[in-house]
């Protein structure tokens, strides 16, 4: 179960400021709002989601994945997918184990 107003709470590991990373991600955040919506009274608890992300130089990514004990298959998978639609910039390493964290407290 989770809230359907999910916010990034947390994050870094990027290779510009954590603003402008949030920025990217808040681009996608109809796709993450969907996510939490869709999932909304499916247990067990998923209100809070820190997802790891690895980017090539070219800025694309390589790698999206839930840091810790996978708890909901459909709802990480749903989240991997958006968190894939971000756009990065081109740097010379790329980055790897950024990390974001989306909390969504259940409405009461």
């Amino acid at each position: 179960m989770t809230g359907r107003t999910p916010r990034i709470t947390g994050g870094g590991g990027f290779p510009m400021p954590f603003a402008e990373a949030k920025a990217e991600i808040s681009r996608v955040m109809p796709a993450i709002v969907a996510c939490h919506v869709s999932t909304e009274h499916d247990p067990p608890k998923h209100e809070d989601v820190w997802l790891a992300m690895d980017a090539a130089p070219s800025g694309e990514l390589t790698r999206v994945a839930v840091v810790g004990k996978s708890e909901h298959p459909k709802f990480e998978a749903c989240m991997i997918s958006a968190l894939k639609q971000t756009r990065w910039p081109t740097t010379p390493k790329g980055f790897k184990s950024a990390k974001v964290i989306f909390s969504a407290p259940i409405d009461k």
